[in-house]
């Protein structure tokens, strides 16, 4: 029990223990310190920080809210992942079929 509560109080505090800055997971922060950061407190961080790219309207903030790749992937293909396609049931695609477009006879 006091193993697993100083492993605790280690992860804890890692920004404390002389580790190089790039080793956690906030090197930067506004206030120019670095943070390591858990679970809930950690996805709650980056959702603040893409809402801040939002807000300011920067490149990446555009593109987290258009819902396309972010760090210059090209999006010819296969950034369309995971959206949903329009698939037409069968009932609704006859009562579509059924009407008639009106016809610019002449």
């Amino acid at each position: 029990n006091e193993e697993i509560k100083k492993l605790e109080e280690t992860i804890k505090n890692l920004h404390l223990q002389n580790l190089p800055a790039f080793i956690l997971n906030r090197p930067r922060t506004k206030q120019g310190k670095a943070k390591h950061l858990l679970s809930s407190d950690l996805e709650l961080q980056i959702k603040m920080d893409i809402k801040d790219l939002r807000e300011i309207q920067s490149y990446r903030g555009i593109r987290h809210a258009l819902g396309l790749p972010v760090r210059g992937q090209r999006t010819k293909a296969h950034f369309r992942h995971g959206k949903s396609v329009g698939v037409i049931k069968k009932k609704i695609k006859q009562k579509v079929g059924t009407k008639k477009k009106p016809s610019k006879g002449k």
